[in-house]
């Protein structure tokens, strides 16, 4: 009698089950490091707007005249921005904007322009909850506005929950982060 060469049924189910497998793994493993690069890229260029707003108006009493247009035309935009007419256009189809803004934790003291804030629209739910976890005690506070509910971190000290980010972060077409300087 002659032997057959090749495959059992049974081994060929088990390199099938391997190979379904390591194709799961590997979109997972791919799925987070797109989530991660999305939050690394949004959180960068805040970064770099904040930087270079604050080198630019080092020299003046406040941020009462820092805008979206000044940054435009005093050439701080990052290069991975576009810039569109007099708007600063995000990864997502959505905006960038810059402005005075009036924080002291509610307290009577609280100037126009001590402090700024940048915000960007139109961010998917996964890379506000990235974003928010890697910048959220860097800042006065964070403004979340998914449409329903504005979400506010005002407890630098503290890093918010994965839940309550999420559930912050959460909207049918994205939502704004605004990141509050001081």
């Amino acid at each position: 009698m002659k032997r057959m060469r090749g495959f059992t049924l049974m081994e060929l189910m088990i390199v099938i089950g391997l190979v379904v497998g390591a194709a799961a793994l590997t979109a997972t493993i791919g799925q987070r490091a797109g989530r991660q690069q999305n939050a690394t890229r949004l959180t960068q260029e805040m970064t770099q707007i904040e930087s270079r707003v604050r080198d630019g108006w080092a020299a003046e009493a406040n941020y009462g005249t820092v805008s979206t247009t000044q940054v435009i035309t005093r050439g701080y935009v990052p290069a991975s921005m576009v810039v569109d007419a007099n708007t600063l256009r995000n990864a997502w189809g959505g905006t960038w904007t810059v402005v005075p803004d009036t924080w002291a934790g509610g307290a009577a003291e609280a100037v126009t322009g001590a402090s700024f804030r940048i915000t960007a629209t139109n961010i998917p739910t996964d890379t506000c909850v990235e974003s928010i976890q890697r910048s959220a005690r860097h800042y006065l506070g964070i403004v979340v506005n998914n449409g329903a509910d504005t979400w506010v971190v005002s407890n630098i000290n503290q890093a918010p929950a994965i839940a309550t980010l999420t559930a912050a972060c959460t909207a049918a077409t994205g939502v704004s982060i605004a990141w509050i300087t001081n």
